[in-house]
Parts: structure tokens; C-alpha cells; sequence
């Protein structure tokens, strides 16, 4: 698949390892990927993922 997401297409703007590569497009549903993987095996695989925002003055979660 490369370091090109398979969601958007577009170039990944970070590379952490020859296996983690992340999508910088806010409106994509693909967040992280290995690079060395098909986008068919990316696809059969992926999961989705629940961001939780914790800025709460006071501690607690959102």
C-alpha cells in the first residue's frame, strides 16, 4: 500500500516506523496503517476507534 492512505490517498505527513504510517486528513476514516500492508488486508482488518476529548477543567472526562 506505501506511505499514500488508504482512505484518502493522500501522502501520510508522519512516518514512525516502516510499519506505522498516520493520516493528517481530519476528514478521513483511517487513522494509522502499515505501510507494508494491502488496502484489501487493511480493510479486512481495520477497527474503528472512539477519540474521547479530556479537558475538563475539573479532571473528569468529557
Amino acid at each position: 500500500m506505501g506511505y499514500c492512505c488508504p482512505g484518502c490517498g493522500e501522502a501520510s505527513p508522519m512516518v514512525v516506523s516502516e510499519i506505522q504510517a498516520f493520516c493528517g486528513n481530519d476528514d478521513c476514516r483511517a487513522v494509522m496503517w502499515n505501510p507494508q500492508d494491502t488496502a484489501t488486508a487493511f480493510w479486512a482488518t481495520a477497527q474503528p476507534v472512539k477519540l474521547i476529548r479530556d479537558d475538563q477543567s475539573d479532571g473528569t472526562p468529557a
